[in-house]
Formats: structure tokens, sequence, C-alpha cells
């Protein structure tokens, strides 16, 4: 995957830290239904529903397959050592 595509979402919050979203990087530009994003702010994950860049938060079942990918924990790692206050 690259993340050499940034692209505009349906502006929105993350349901874990309420910071908001509003677009994406990463994959080939095209928002397809279950594609994985990882909160910029907190790491927390969520899923694409649809095509028009709106969010959910995964089941627990979903929840429990991202987290046992070493790529997502990754992200979510390198997310979680930003750092954050020069954008507030």
């Amino acid at each position: 995957m690259t993340l050499d595509v940034t692209f505009k979402t349906v502006e929105s919050n993350c349901s874990y830290c309420n910071e908001p979203f509003d677009a994406a990087t990463g994959g080939i530009g095209v928002l397809r239904d279950g594609d994985v994003s990882v909160c910029i702010h907190c790491g927390g994950l969520h899923l694409f529903a649809g095509d028009r860049g709106k969010l959910r938060r995964p089941t627990q079942e979903e929840l429990t397959e991202l987290l046992n990918d070493p790529l997502i924990r990754t992200y979510q790692r390198i997310v979680r050592q930003l750092d954050h206050r020069s954008t507030k």
C-alpha cells in the first residue's frame, strides 16, 4: 500500500477521541466499504462504510481480526508516538 494519495472524506469525528476526521491517506485513493482507517490522533480503528468516506466502529469480531494484523498494530504504535501538541 502506498501512502501518497490523500483525499477528502465525509466530515466526522473519531468515535474514540472525538477529534475531527475529514481526509484519508493511503491505498489507491478510492474508498471501499470495509477499508480500515487508523485515527491519526489516538490510533483508534474505524472501517469505512460505503464509498463516501463515512466511518463506523468495527464489530468485536472485526476488531479482534484487525488487532491480529501486524501492519495495523504498527500504524497504531506510530500514531501513539506522535506529539500532537503542535497541531492544536
